[in-house]
């Protein structure tokens, strides 16, 4: 599955047998907000979206202008 900022593969783990890294990691509520609703609760923010965020919200944007 694509992150739907970066569009890469957001490696995503989860099964029926494990359970994924973004299970353990929150995503602030204000880049949840920026998921289309069509998407929501379909997709997966990737960890170095995630973390970029946090980092530098004004990075990320310019990094995803498109947002």
């Amino acid at each position: 599955m694509n992150c739907p900022f970066c569009y890469t593969d957001n490696l995503c783990a989860f099964n029926e047998e494990q359970s994924c890294w973004c299970f353990t990691m929150a995503v602030p509520d204000g880049m949840l907000e920026l998921v289309s609703s069509q998407q929501k609760d379909k997709v997966c923010i990737c960890r170095s979206c995630i973390e970029l965020y946090y980092k530098d919200p004004k990075a990320f944007f310019s990094v995803h202008s498109s947002v």
